[in-house]
């Protein structure tokens, strides 16, 4: 058989993909140090029900998905810190979709029903908005002292999307909130986006998390080394 080059640069390529493409296809841990991610593509692909998708993007540490479950109707995805399990966690990581909701319900509706549940077992609860508009919103709140459930506080995000309204969230279990923490969430959720897989494929995929993760590292180094 004769290699011509467009043959040995085409075979060059595929080699050079193939551990981004098993990296992709392997349903481990989300290291947010190296880029890797918890849940592979080809487990997404063989369960999901739509096209779009909300990948949160993490801080520098190290986070695994423990939990993920669907229907016909929604999904859900709850990522923890190594180390942690689903049922002993400080901090969570929680994204939901709500398949078709956005044809009978507005975000602001939507949020004031989780609010409305939160005050029925809390009554203390603080609740606020931080930021609004018809198709994207940002809210807070925080639970202290209440008999049903551990202190703790929670920044989430609401997105309207074509197949689905979209819930990102992270929790705290802490009685005072740490601000640094905070600010640091607030910023990651304001950055995550809705993307297709029909979009991406598993090269872009390994790309988008290498890139997300190795930003919001940098600039925790970058603010780590600004406060020294």
């Amino acid at each position: 058989m004769k290699w011509n080059f467009k043959s040995l640069l085409s075979l060059f390529i595929f080699l050079l993909t193939l551990p981004l493409i098993a990296q992709a296809n392997d349903p481990t841990t989300y290291d947010t140090t190296s880029g890797s991610y918890s849940v592979g593509l080809a487990r997404r692909a063989k369960s999901r029900w739509w096209d779009e998708v909300l990948e949160p993007i993490f801080d520098g540490r190290i986070w695994k998905m423990a939990h993920e479950d669907h229907d016909e109707s929604q999904s859900i995805r709850e990522y923890i810190l190594e180390g942690e399990t689903i049922d002993h966690w400080t901090e969570i990581v929680t994204v939901h979709q709500f398949k078709d909701l956005q044809n009978k319900t507005s975000l602001k509706a939507l949020m004031e029903k989780m609010q409305r549940d939160l005050f029925h077992s809390c009554p203390s609860t603080q609740w606020e908005i931080l930021n609004e508009t018809l198709e994207d919103l940002i809210y807070t709140w925080q639970l202290k002292d209440c008999p049903a459930q551990e202190d703790q506080y929670e920044l989430a995000r609401l997105i309207i999307g074509k197949e689905a309204i979209y819930l990102i969230r992270y929790t705290h279990k802490a009685s005072k909130i740490d601000l640094e923490r905070y600010t640091i969430w607030l910023d990651l959720l304001a950055d995550v986006k809705l993307s297709t897989y029909n979009d991406l494929s598993p090269i872009d995929f390994a790309e988008q998390f290498s890139l997300k993760s190795t930003n919001a590292k940098s600039q925790n180094d970058q603010d780590g080394m600004n406060r020294t």
